[in-house]
C-alpha cells in the first residue's frame, strides 16, 4: 500500500532572515565575488528583493533555498552589469594587439572572459605580470593558451596541430584557467 506524501509547507519569516541566513549568504556571495563590500551589498539586495517578492513565494522550497536563488540571480546581475561597464578604446585595443604572445600569428583580444578592469588591462604592470605567467608555463600549455584564448582557434584545430587528445586538451585548459585565476588574484590584491 502506497502512502501519499503531504506537501511540505514552508513559512517565510523575514524577521529572522538576518540571524538565520546573513552569514551563509554572505559567505556564498564572497566566494563568488571575492569582494567584501560587494558581498554585503548583494546580501542586503537579496533580503530587500525577498521582502518585495514575499507574495511570489510558491512554497516549493525552503526559505533558505529561495533566498539563495535570489542571491544567485543578484550575483549574475552584478557580473552582467560589470561587463557592460568595461569599454575599450581603439588605443586600448592597439595596445593589446602589440603584446608579443601570439605564436601562431593571429592577433586576438586577450582575457575577455575574466572581465578585468579597463585601467588594469592596459597597465604596463599587468602586461608584465601576464608575460611572466606565460613564460613560466610549459611550452605545450603556453601554445594551448595562445591558440585557444588569444587566437581563438577551434578545439579540433588545436588538438590536431599539437597532436593531443581532446581530453588532454580540456584537462590542460582547466589547469590553465585555475592557474590564471590564481595569478589574477595575486595581481589584483
Amino acid at each position: 500500500m502506497k502512502l501519499k506524501s503531504q506537501p511540505i509547507s514552508y513559512d517565510l519569516n523575514p524577521d529572522l532572515w538576518g540571524d538565520r541566513y546573513a552569514s551563509i549568504l554572505y559567505d556564498w556571495a564572497l566566494l563568488k565575488t571575492n569582494d567584501r563590500e560587494v558581498a554585503l551589498d548583494l546580501v542586503q539586495d537579496t533580503f530587500l528583493a525577498g521582502l518585495e517578492q514575499l507574495a511570489t513565494f510558491a512554497n516549493k522550497s525552503s526559505e533558505k533555498t529561495w533566498l539563495t536563488a535570489i542571491l544567485n540571480y543578484k550575483i549574475c546581475h552584478y557580473y552582467r552589469s560589470k561587463k557592460r561597464n568595461i569599454i575599450l578604446t581603439v588605443e586600448d585595443f592597439d595596445q593589446l594587439q602589440k603584446l608579443p604572445l601570439n605564436a601562431v600569428g593571429a592577433p586576438g583580444l586577450i582575457l575577455k572572459k575574466y572581465q578585468i578592469d579597463h585601467d588594469q588591462l592596459v597597465a604596463k604592470e599587468f602586461r608584465n605580470h601576464l608575460l611572466r605567467f606565460l613564460n613560466g608555463l610549459p611550452e605545450l600549455w603556453r601554445s594551448i593558451f595562445e591558440m585557444k584564448y588569444i587566437s581563438q582557434c577551434r578545439t579540433e584545430l588545436i588538438c590536431q596541430k599539437l597532436q593531443i587528445s581532446h581530453s588532454n586538451f580540456w584537462v590542460i585548459c582547466h589547469r590553465l584557467r585555475a592557474r590564471l585565476q590564481q595569478q589574477l588574484r595575486l595581481f589584483l590584491d
